[in-house]
């Protein structure tokens, strides 16, 4: 007799955006997927982010055959407009990964593993270290990953001995809690969390998350959505 497994069915209509299929049909919007991206990584890094280049998940590979790759649910390039393109500087890149599997024990050393892939892919021969982007890699979990109810946490290479000391390697790590609120966070960062993770009208809080929302609307009312929902977790 054949195995047969359950899968848990959501409709489309119940579905947030911490949910990887609403996650990644916002991202692969060819009308409001860079919006979407800027408004995210302007409301978490508290800073304006004009243009994105989005790569929905992207596969990297290891080394070699034998080695573990990753798979990527957001890979995102900064871009500069087009008649001020510096070749000079190389794009900010980020990663965003929205994670609802618990694995607290093993989360530190998949964030370090994920920097080094990308960075192994940065730099073309020939090219100085100066020429290395800085990379951001952020999760977004639903639970709260050191037992604490920190909103943010921001890992960044220092140097213990003397932390005045400037060492900016370009590398940051960023893990959001959803439901976080000690820390003094900020307003805007902890309502957005909490849209991401119950995307209702009733968590519009501001104007960012009311265009958000309106996204989500149009993606969710949007034709053959829901059918290819029911064929990722729905049948077979």
């Amino acid at each position: 007799m054949a195995h047969t497994t359950n899968r848990h069915f959501r409709p489309l209509s119940e579905l947030n955006l911490i949910d990887n299929f609403l996650f990644h049909e916002m991202l692969a919007d060819k009308e409001n997927g860079e919006e979407f991206c800027r408004i995210l990584l302007k409301t978490i890094l508290n800073k304006e982010v004009r243009h994105v280049k989005i790569t929905p998940q992207k596969n990297i590979l290891g080394p070699d055959t034998d080695n573990h790759g990753i798979r990527m649910d957001a890979y995102l390039e900064e871009v500069s407009d087009c008649d001020a393109i510096d070749a000079d500087i190389a794009p900010d890149i980020y990663d965003i990964e929205p994670n609802q599997t618990y694995e607290v024990d093993t989360l530190p050393k998949r964030m370090r593993y994920y920097h080094a892939l990308i960075d192994a892919g940065l730099l073309r021969i020939g090219e100085g270290y100066d020429k290395l982007p800085n990379v951001v890699v952020i999760f977004i979990l639903p639970y709260a990953p050191f037992g604490q109810d920190r909103c943010a946490y921001t890992m960044q290479n220092m140097i213990k001995e003397d932390p005045s000391i400037k060492y900016n390697d370009g590398a940051l790590k960023m893990i959001l809690y959803t439901k976080g609120k000690a820390g003094n966070p900020r307003k805007e960062l902890m309502d957005m969390l909490k849209y991401f993770e119950q995307s209702t009208t009733d968590n519009v809080t501001n104007p960012d998350i009311e265009s958000l929302h309106h996204m989500v609307d149009r993606i969710k009312e949007r034709k053959g959505v829901e059918f290819r929902i029911y064929e990722i977790v729905g049948m077979g």
